[in-house]
């Protein structure tokens, strides 16, 4: 008998009832009832598991039970825990009516779409009354592996979190930022914000901006070298030496690290005399030394050149001082940009490459915490370092110091002047490639300089989330408990959060949280935005964040392909003003290209807008057309952001020869009017910008591979754009033959990665020529 008969026998007498958000709720329609296991039975053998109708049963017959007892909060005992560690999982249950509530509290912990672990209390709760229950979870072995934490109590009631399991923070730094350490700062201010930030957000790493002394002198001591209580800053708070040493236990007892802020180059008034720092160390806009830059904020902060080894020494002391005092992981240092547009000058009139100067500065900077580390075993671990580029996007000032040639531990930096959507994505795309996959983090100032009545404007925040987190960047964006950023200046409360967006925000970083390895993971082959790959019907869709689009964007592991969709229907292109609330999509066609060799097993579609997170199945057929083999499915929603999961399988045929007739043909055709040909045709009418040809291809290891491309072109040579993974590699030429039933092989090199690539062989609008295409060949390594 199988499991669906078997409950549907057991429970088949339970009425239906409304749970608002349920990861039983398979056919979403907002209640548990018979159509619910209507759509299990309907779904492909297997899609489902036990574990499935066993919930589906539990929440039907919860039924029976309408107390209004609800979960008020599940969380952790830390924002990151090591592998095979040990993790408290806390719920916290109220019980607001005027009866007693009995029943049980289940939890259970997925992996992606996969259980890890289930467990069950019983819950005994008075009437107006609480009652918190921990859960001992034994952490498994495998590193840098989110989990989905799913609570279920048994009148129907669902919450949901996350556990980040990594040994390395820096692999997923879900970075935010505290400003509060005040002289008279009661400690419970500490906890309240470090529990928020923790178990509201899983914020694991904290920037400290704004802690110090001075610039170039960051703690006050007295003339015994006793530092002083409190010290008063630049802007004339009143900083607690003991408020921040507690601030910082109280991360680490989160696990979360704390990351002191510096400048890389500043130094306030008075600098010579309070400080020893010289005026024969600054950045000057003339050759003969008579105008320092400075920043004017407020009070006047003055500019030296990061190339001049007495400052870099000045600082590294410095650094130095704070790490011995107070228990840093790391630096981050900040800038001020291109402050003189390129004309800079050191003491002596000499010219100053101020981006170069900025990669010394950083490269010393790491160079000198590991030299830290191997003279004080107290300095263990403690040696990240974090670079704001300031600007951010392919090809500004600065990037590729800081990118391709520094020793930045995480790609980090302020986005300014770009505010586009594609441009956010080709920065992310361009950072991971050219800095060996680092992480990205991107604070990005929401509603900068906008009037939205003193509250930041919920769907516009949750857009550009959607959009970087599905790109693979994380958004510095929360602190101090729950404030968010709205411009450059931390302590700032310009723009406060409404209560809604706390909580969905919450959600959104559950989910991420949950989901990093198929996020930000660097094993995460980057995707082409090519329009031959997906299709909705009805729907304007783009692979390049184009306005009033559902924006796909492709990544895929060894386990699943990845399309994720960013609702911008509505919008426009850009990211940090006030948004629109996109039109819903409901109950759509989706139809994917995955290749002939491509064998799809299941899909899964997840999303932070509703159920926890939760990822549910999807029916799906298979297909083919004209253009290729595919498989088609409906999804229910779309509201901001969906997460579609396809897991499957992929044979690469024999001699690793791909046809081209059975490839993604995107206006083109399938001909076999020309001897000599391979397979049983090949591809013709391939004469027109924009056409392509695209195939999905198995590379046994990293590494540059030949692709030999089999063809015939009997008007004029040809030229065509080799795309890899979304990125032009090369250009492919097709010389002239003497007539189109020679046939011929032409061969280019290209870097793939290990695992499943997609090369599109495109007609660019550079490019010309008419050919046939018969086959793609991928060469050894």
């Amino acid at each position: 008998m199988t499991s669906f008969i078997k409950y549907i026998l057991l429970f088949g007498f339970l009425s239906s009832f409304a749970l608002a958000g349920l990861r039983t709720d398979f056919n979403l329609d907002g209640i548990v009832n018979m159509a619910d296991f209507a759509a299990v039975s309907n779904k492909q053998p297997d899609i489902y598991r036990d574990h499935d109708l066993s919930d589906l049963a539990f929440h039907w017959l919860a039924g029976q039970n309408q107390s209004e007892a609800f979960i008020e909060d599940v969380y952790t005992d830390a924002s990151r825990h090591n592998p095979n560690e040990i993790c408290t999982v806390t719920a916290e249950i109220s019980n607001p009516s005027d009866e007693q509530f009995k029943g049980n509290l289940r939890i259970r912990i997925t992996k992606n779409t996969n259980p890890v672990y289930s467990a069950s209390l019983l819950v005994n709760i008075p009437s107006q009354g609480n009652t918190e229950k921990d859960f001992t979870v034994h952490l498994p072995s495998e590193d840098f592996q989110g989990y989905q934490i799913q609570a279920l109590l048994s009148n129907g009631d669902t919450e949901t979190s996350a556990i980040d399991v990594s040994s390395d923070w820096k692999r997923y730094p879900r970075y935010g930022y505290v400003t509060e350490f005040y002289e008279g700062q009661g400690a419970s201010r500490n906890v309240e914000i470090m529990n928020s930030l923790s178990r509201d957000y899983h914020i694991n790493s904290l920037q400290y901006y704004d802690w110090m002394w001075r610039h170039e002198n960051v703690i006050e001591r007295d003339s015994d070298g006793d530092i002083k209580e409190p010290w008063q800053d630049w802007r004339g708070a009143s900083i607690s030496y003991s408020v921040l040493t507690h601030s910082i236990s109280e991360a680490h007892e989160r696990n979360m690290a704390a990351m002191p802020y510096f400048q890389a180059y500043c130094a306030l008034d008075d600098y010579q005399q309070i400080s020893g720092v010289s005026p024969g160390w600054g950045l000057y806009s003339d050759q003969s030394n008579q105008n320092q830059y400075y920043h004017d904020a407020g009070t006047k902060i003055w500019v030296f050149n990061p190339f001049n080894l007495d400052w870099q020494n000045h600082l590294c002391g410095e650094f130095t001082d704070a790490l011995q005092t107070f228990q840093w992981d790391g630096l981050h240092i900040d800038q001020l940009g291109n402050i003189g547009s390129g004309s800079y000058y050191d003491y002596w009139g000499a010219k100053v490459n101020l981006a170069e100067g900025l990669r010394s500065i950083v490269n010393r900077s790491k160079m000198h915490l590991n030299w830290l580390e191997s003279e004080d075993p107290e300095m263990q671990g403690r040696d990240v370092v974090i670079f704001n580029i300031v600007d951010g996007a392919v090809g500004n000032w600065a990037v590729p110091q800081i990118v391709e040639q520094s020793t930045a531990d995480v790609i980090y930096s302020e986005l300014w002047s770009n505010d586009t959507y594609r441009g956010v994505r080709n920065f992310i795309r361009y950072s991971k490639r050219q800095s060996g996959d680092k992480a990205v983090v991107l604070p990005a100032y929401m509603n900068k300089e906008e009037d939205t009545g003193g509250y930041f404007d919920e769907d516009s925040v949750l857009l550009a989330d959607a959009a970087f987190f599905a790109c693979g960047a994380f958004h510095l964006e929360l602190g101090d408990g729950d404030f968010m950023l709205a411009n450059e200046f931390f302590p700032s409360r310009e723009k406060l959060m409404t209560d809604s967006l706390k909580e969905k925000l919450k959600d959104y970083y559950s989910f991420i949280t949950a989901n990093e390895k198929l996020l930000f993971s660097p094993e995460l082959r980057l995707g082409d935005g090519g329009l031959q790959w997906i299709d909705i019907p009805g729907v304007n869709l783009s692979g390049d964040a184009s306005a009033d689009t559902v924006w796909f964007i492709n990544r895929a592991n060894e386990d699943y392909e990845i399309f994720h969709l960013v609702n911008l229907l509505g919008n426009d292109n850009l990211w940090r003003n006030q948004a629109e609330q996109p039109n819903t999509l409901i109950d759509f066609t989706v139809k994917l290209r995955l290749g002939k060799d491509t064998e799809v097993n299941k899909v899964f579609c997840g999303s932070p807008d509703r159920n926890g997170g939760s990822f549910y199945p999807l029916n799906f057929t298979e297909g083919q057309d004209s253009t290729s083999d595919y498989i088609s499915f409906n999804v229910k929603e779309l509201k901001f952001w969906d997460m579609i999961l396809v897991e499957r399988d992929f044979t690469p045929p024999h001699g690793q020869l791909y046809e081209a007739e059975d490839a993604i043909k995107f206006n083109t055709a399938v001909d076999n009017d020309h001897p000599g040909y391979s397979g049983y045709g090949f591809v013709d009418q391939f004469t027109g910008v924009h056409q392509s040809v695209s195939f999905y291809v198995m590379a046994e290891e990293d590494g540059n591979y030949e692709i030999d491309f089999n063809y015939a072109s009997a008007n004029e040579a040809s030229i065509r754009s080799v795309i890899v993974n979304g990125e032009i590699a090369c250009k492919v030429n097709f010389p002239l033959l003497s007539d189109w039933d020679s046939w011929a092989v032409s061969s280019v090199s290209a870097e793939l990665q290990k695992g499943i690539n997609q090369i599109c062989v495109y007609y660019a609008p550079d490019d010309f020529g008419h050919i046939n295409l018969d086959y793609l060949k991928l060469n050894t390594n």
